[in-house]
């Protein structure tokens, strides 16, 4: 990701998390019952910022400044500049999506789709598994929170003060995993144009008795590797189609009635599992 799409990513959180503060304070201002029904009560920040617009229009403002930094830097992401750019050849050329090629230089050799799919792969898996800890830790932050606040006394305020900021450092946190579930979109969708422009390319290749192979799979199948490399051996093309990545094949392989992967396809003929002495009497 570049620099000025995390600067405008910390800047936008930042905006976002202080103007939402404002509008929490300014809450528990007017009384603590507001100031819990906006901490707590989904949607209250706006009926608050509605009934009460002179003590609210300032929090709402810089939430307002933090989200459109937010959304700026998004849209500078090498993702969105991907998709604008794919977009645009596309209505240039009149033709769909999944027939955009992606740009290299003249002299540069071509990466290999599947080195490229692994590493965003990679990419994916490591965003989820970090989207998913994250998610643990809010929930966590958020019952200590409730529990903190049943022992709040309003008279206490060292203690409203040291509450005040533990939920700003709840709303920051809140505000990143929402940035970081932007992020891991815009991942998949990358995952997802990868592909399609791979199934694309390999869809008009054939074995030499001219019959096309797909095969149905997903990366943890030991028997999809065996697969593969049997193909590979063989010098066989074939079109891999991963079931847990893509909704798109997930819904042919559903369609074909698969119930296990891999699910394979040579020409007419089809088979589920692994059996190379089948396969050479299919190809």
């Amino acid at each position: 990701m570049e620099m000025r799409t995390i600067i405008f990513l910390i800047v936008g959180s930042l905006a976002a998390c202080v103007g939402g503060l404002m509008l929490l304070i300014a809450a528990f201002r007017r009384s603590v019952l507001w100031g819990l029904a906006v901490l707590f009560v989904p949607l209250a920040n706006l009926v608050y910022t509605v009934r009460h617009w002179a003590e609210a229009k300032k929090g709402f403002f810089v939430s307002l400044a933090g989200g459109a930094l937010i959304v700026v830097g998004l849209a500078t992401s090498p993702s969105a500049r991907m998709m604008w750019s794919q977009l645009e050849s596309l209505q240039a050329a009149g033709l769909p999506l999944a027939a955009a090629n992606f740009s290299r230089q003249a002299n540069e050799p071509a990466p290999s789709f599947d080195a490229q799919i692994q590493q965003q792969r990679d990419k994916v898996e490591q965003l989820e598994a970090r989207f998913a800890h994250d998610g643990k830790l809010l929930v966590q932050e958020f019952n200590a929170l409730t529990g903190q606040r049943k022992l709040l006394k309003s008279s206490d305020e060292a203690a409203v003060g040291a509450f005040n900021h533990a939920v700003a450092e709840y709303q920051t946190h809140n505000t990143a995993r929402q940035v970081a579930k932007d992020e891991l979109a815009a991942l998949r969708l990358e995952l997802e144009t990868l592909l399609n422009e791979r199934s694309r390319q390999r869809t008009t290749a054939a074995t030499p008795s001219g019959k096309t192979v797909v095969i149905y799979s997903t990366a943890s199948c030991p028997a999809c590797v065996m697969a593969k490399s049997y193909f590979k051996r063989k010098g066989v093309p074939f079109d891999e189609r991963d079931v847990n990545t893509s909704p798109a094949a997930r819904a042919e392989f559903e369609k074909l009635g698969g119930r296990g992967v891999p699910l394979i396809l040579v020409g007419t003929e089809r088979m589920e599992g692994f059996s190379q002495q089948r396969l050479d009497q299919l190809l």
